[in-house]
């Protein structure tokens, strides 16, 4: 079994990243940007969480949360959160589990809907790990 957070499923064409608001997607034979898509809200020296699957990113800055097109970067799905300068980010099948400022969000990702938040009340504002079985995000 491979671990999607560890071990690519085979050669990819691209490379992406994403930092100050912006995800990008790069050819990676040549480094050339094929596009880049701009998060809602400028997000400068705060950190970005991203999931990529084959035909899609998951990502996570500022307060939102938007599910991109790997192929052009249209947005599926966006979700409004709490603002958080280090979110934490897992994927599980099509949920999405989001640590921001000491709150764990549970998204939809088909429907683009929080299924429910939890605030921890008492637990902090860092950085947070989140784990389901088999799987694991430790923040930063």
């Amino acid at each position: 079994m491979t671990d999607p957070y560890r071990e690519a499923p085979g050669p990819s064409p691209y490379v992406v990243t994403a930092f100050n608001s912006y995800v990008i997607v790069l050819e990676a034979a040549t480094g050339k940007e094929l596009w880049r898509h701009r998060m809602a809200a400028e997000i400068t020296q705060r950190a970005m969480r991203i999931h990529v699957t084959t035909d899609e990113i998951v990502a996570v800055g500022g307060a939102e949360l938007r599910v991109l097109r790997l192929t052009d970067g249209e947005a599926t799905c966006r979700v409004e959160l709490a603002a958080g300068l280090s979110p934490s980010l897992l994927v599980v099948g099509r949920r999405a589990f989001v640590s921001a400022m000491g709150e764990l969000f549970c998204v939809d990702l088909d429907r683009g809907v929080v299924l429910w938040k939890n605030e921890l009340k008492g637990s902090g504002h860092g950085s947070a790990a989140i784990r389901v079985p088999g799987l694991v995000v430790q923040g930063d």
